[in-house]
């Protein structure tokens, strides 16, 4: 089970400090969630890896005011994120990790 441990908000925190309509930024939500217990053992292994950890997901409006879910994959991080902190996922682990983000994400984005 994930937890979340922060949201950050970019286009209200823009509005906050740039009232000029031509600079403003369209929603973008960027949520940073995670389950410790799946990520604790990992980092006590690489420290570096607390800069891709917890993961994130954005959550943003194009310009054609369509809402947008973007997140790195399961297969993104065992290729790209692991192994650049000198670690590896197993099958059993990167399918689990699949399995988890396409189900949070199918049950976000229900209309």
């Amino acid at each position: 089970m994930a937890t979340f441990f922060h949201i950050q908000r970019h286009g209200r925190n823009n509005r906050k400090v740039d009232k000029d309509p031509d600079r403003s930024i369209l929603p973008r939500t960027v949520i940073i969630f995670g389950n410790p217990k799946a990520g604790t053992l990992p980092m006590t292994k690489s420290a570096t890896l607390a800069i891709d950890l917890p993961m994130k997901a954005l959550v943003w409006q194009d310009n054609q005011d369509r809402v947008r879910l973007t997140y790195n994959t399961s297969e993104y991080n065992a290729k790209y994120v692991l192994p650049r902190h000198g670690l590896y996922a197993s099958d059993d682990a990167s399918k689990a990790l699949e399995n988890y983000l396409t189900d949070a994400a199918e049950r976000s984005t229900i209309n």
